[in-house]
């Protein structure tokens, strides 16, 4: 019986034939992105999204797992579903259009959450108060749309900033008004307030804007010589250290490992460990793009690890984690945001 190894009859040695790739090498959350992403911009009306589906159908069937084609499929349809959805959610702010108003609710620094009607109001201007509960008076109104080619679009950009289980802004309050504010409490409050404990006011703005994302009082913060430190940020190139990303969460797990280490803690169960810790950061610092794909990556490699599987394919968990983001948030699909630090990412 011939081995793996033994030489072929003639004396001539076997060996595969160059032009045949071997199979099994595209990770199957590849052509479920492909479908997610291609069924989001059908439900969008954009006819080539088609050609993103088909793409993912043919990488599959390239790689020698037709089956796998069908992931395309399915990743179409939850995303079609997952757009349609989105689009049909009411708007739960309209009978106040054009009302001068007084809300109740949650400031976390960008929009107001109100709790009845559920829904979220962005202010105009913001209101120079740290998260909490505000009580703010204003006129409603519409976002302001595309004014020249190529200028902003409030109204697009707030549709994104909403999802299927987070509401979009779909309202303006203007001329706003601070009537009362009380600071924010519970977990959130706690932790905000353990991250600033015995630090100057530029140091506690930098502390929340580089853990939390918060950069309201990095804002007002200003250098003797006349200008701000976000701008300081802005001219040395730094800026995107006051991002919430994958830094953050590296940052986390590297720390939580190196504990469990120190703790002299089994190896699985220290990346185990490393993962319970992103749940609670997310819910801390909100769902974002950037971070929710951050977090998204690092559970899923941590995972990975845990359970032994080593470092898993890098362009697995990007398109996993791609499709993961798009199916309850579909309108990130359109997100600049989203898509540079996803293609930032291979």
């Amino acid at each position: 019986m011939l081995g793996r190894h033994a030489a072929a009859p003639g004396g001539r040695a076997f060996t595969p034939s160059p032009t045949r790739a071997a199979s099994g090498r595209l990770a199957w959350s590849v052509p479920l992105a492909c479908g997610v992403m291609s069924g989001i911009l059908l439900g969008l009306g954009v006819w080539w999204g088609l050609l993103v589906g088909v793409l993912g159908a043919a990488l599959a069937v390239l790689d020698g797992r037709a089956a796998l084609a069908l992931l395309a499929l399915v990743g179409a349809g939850l995303g079609f579903g997952s757009e349609r959805l989105n689009a049909a959610r009411p708007d739960r702010m309209a009978p106040w259009v054009g009302a001068q108003v007084t809300l109740t609710g949650e400031w976390d620094g960008q929009f107001l959450r109100l709790e009845d009607p559920p829904a979220r109001v962005a202010v105009s201007p913001k209101p120079r108060v740290p998260p909490g509960r505000v009580v703010l008076s204003g006129r409603l109104v519409r976002p302001e749309g595309q004014d020249v080619p190529g200028g902003f679009d409030q109204a697009a950009w707030l549709r994104g900033q909403g999802g299927l289980f987070v509401p979009a802004p779909t309202t303006v309050l203007v001329g706003a008004r601070l009537r009362r504010n009380t600071p924010e409490g519970g977990p959130h409050g706690w932790f905000r307030r353990g991250l600033t404990v015995g630090l100057g006011e530029r140091e506690a703005a930098l502390m929340q804007a580089v853990e939390l994302g918060d950069r309201g009082d990095i804002g007002r913060e200003d250098f003797g010589e006349g200008y701000s430190v976000r701008d300081a940020f802005a001219r040395s190139g730094l800026s995107h250290l006051m991002a919430l990303s994958g830094q953050n969460v590296a940052l986390l797990t590297g720390a939580v490992v190196w504990l469990l280490m120190w703790l002299r803690v089994p190896l699985g169960w220290r990346y185990a460990g490393a993962l319970l810790f992103l749940g609670p950061y997310l819910l801390l610092v909100g769902v974002s793009p950037s971070i929710f794909r951050a977090v998204l990556m690092g559970g899923a490699v941590l995972l990975a690890y845990a359970i032994g599987r080593g470092r898993p394919d890098p362009y697995g968990v990007i398109a996993l984690a791609a499709a993961l983001c798009l199916l309850p948030f579909p309108l990130w699909l359109l997100d600049v945001g989203f898509l540079i630090c996803t293609m930032l990412s291979t």
